[in-house]
């Protein structure tokens, strides 16, 4: 599903129009990404928590090459589906 299909769907099933759904999904993007990068984690009840993770250091090898590259410390987002949206799946 693309973005515009999401703004679609969600206009489709809310009654908003799409303008408003594509603003919607905007603000919602830059909701969620502000908080992330401000290392606060996000929890929505029923659907998802996405969570600061940090990726500690290490040495990795190049295949091609067989040398050896230092990967630094790193953040990441962490998805963890809630049991509601596991059920839905399964």
């Amino acid at each position: 599903m693309t973005q515009k299909d999401l703004i679609n769907a969600m206009a489709e099933k809310s009654g908003l129009t799409k303008r408003d759904a594509g603003l919607f999904l905007t603000a919602f993007k830059d909701v969620v990404t502000d908080a992330l990068a401000n290392e606060t984690d996000v929890v929505m009840t029923g659907f998802c928590s996405l969570k600061n993770v940090t990726k500690a250091a290490r040495t990795c090898m190049n295949f091609q090459t067989g040398e050896s590259i230092e990967v630094p410390e790193g953040r990441r987002v962490q998805f963890k589906a809630s049991q509601v949206l596991k059920k839905a799946l399964n």
